[in-house]
């Protein structure tokens, strides 16, 4: 695997058409991710989430400075991402991207000072409890989930809402909890049965028993991952010999072009909802100055979201040292302008625009934008 990462970083980085500009500074960036996590691996998305950082690393040379990546991957094991801490370390990076999952992210919390350590994708609320040299670019769940309440209390307010939870996903958890919560305040009507599952049954826990007690008509709250939410939607499909079951979710289950969820085929339709934070839909100005890059860059239009994201947190961290014209790039200069970026602005970098998906087999397509007062 290991190998195999090397090589996507290495023929991507061959591809960029370098500016005249010859580089005078050097940042070293730790990728601190295992970038294929989910059981069916996805290679689309890592190439996608490489393109990004190709990008950044372009972008960055036009201002003499000269990006070098290294990925550290870990195992699905328990604790497994601690094992690779020692050799991030002994690289001595000028800052660390990653981990996605807020769980792995949480677990970090004593063990890098003095550096910033960005997130692309950690949403769960504790991520805002870390120290100030940790951070994530996408909106908490506490915010997105305000989003998904207001536009299901619009569409299934005289449905119930049934939720099922990846409960050894830290996030997932953390999602549900917050849509309970909020939906107090609603028309909503949330169903009182608990229902859960976890990762590595979600293949052969019995469906019969997962709805029992579930009314016919319940739409499924599933913010869980992508696999297993896809895994999900295909039997309970099937389970209940019904169209047009509906299933919520949330940034976890990705974009349809690489993720599961639709992907799981049944002779029942089906449809989702996904909550996006992150969009290359969005018509929005940074949206819009992304695609026009990427082309600029890759002689073609981006093709997974993952890309902006990745570009996103990399600029993300290193541009308020930019704007200041800096001559020093360390960890610390780094880290200190990012600080002071945050203090006058708490939603640095994170998207002002969201979308909500409609997905079926076929694929998905943007049916609403919205921006949440609370990322103003």
């Amino acid at each position: 695997m290991v190998k195999f990462m090397t090589c996507i970083v290495m023929c991507v980085f061959s591809q960029i058409a370098f500016s005249e500009t010859t580089p005078t500074r050097v940042v070293k960036i730790a990728i601190l991710d295992t970038l294929i996590s989910e059981k069916i691996a996805t290679h689309k998305y890592v190439l996608d989430y490489h393109k990004g950082l190709h990008l950044a690393h372009a972008k960055t040379r036009e201002k003499g400075i000269a990006i070098e990546y290294k990925v550290f991957e870990y195992s699905k094991e328990p604790m497994a991402i601690l094992k690779v801490l020692p050799s991030v370390k002994d690289w001595h990076p000028h800052l660390i991207v990653g981990p996605r999952a807020s769980n792995l992210f949480l677990l970090l919390k004593d063990q890098f000072k003095n550096i910033l350590v960005i997130s692309p994708l950690a949403t769960a609320n504790d991520v805002a409890k870390l120290p100030e040299n940790f951070y994530s670019i996408s909106p908490s769940n506490e915010i997105q989930v305000k989003a998904l309440v207001s536009f299901s209390e619009n569409r299934f307010s005289t449905r119930p809402i049934q939720p099922v939870v990846e409960q050894d996903c830290k996030n997932c958890v953390d999602f549900v909890d917050n849509f309970i919560q909020e939906a107090k305040t609603t028309r909503l009507k949330i169903s009182q049965i608990e229902k859960s599952y976890m990762e590595n049954e979600v293949e052969t826990l019995e469906i019969s028993k997962l709805l029992k007690g579930v009314a016919k008509d319940a739409v499924f709250l599933i913010p869980n991952r992508s696999y297993t939410s896809g895994v999900l939607m295909g039997r309970i499909a099937n389970e209940k010999k019904q169209n047009d079951i509906v299933f919520l979710g949330g940034d976890g289950w990705g974009d349809w072009s690489s993720g599961y969820t639709g992907k799981f085929r049944s002779q029942f339709k089906y449809k989702g909802y996904r909550l996006a934070p992150w969009s290359l839909d969005v018509n929005d100005e940074s949206v819009r100055q992304f695609h026009k890059e990427f082309r600029k860059v890759n002689g073609t239009e981006p093709t997974g979201t993952i890309s902006y994201i990745s570009y996103r947190t990399v600029m993300t961290a290193i541009q308020p040292t930019l704007e200041a014209k800096e001559k020093n790039f360390d960890n610390e200069t780094i880290l200190q302008n990012f600080l002071s970026t945050v203090k006058i602005n708490r939603n640095y970098g994170r998207p002002k625009s969201f979308g909500v998906y409609e997905l079926n087999q076929e694929g998905e397509e943007l049916i609403q934008t919205f921006v949440p007062g609370n990322l103003l």
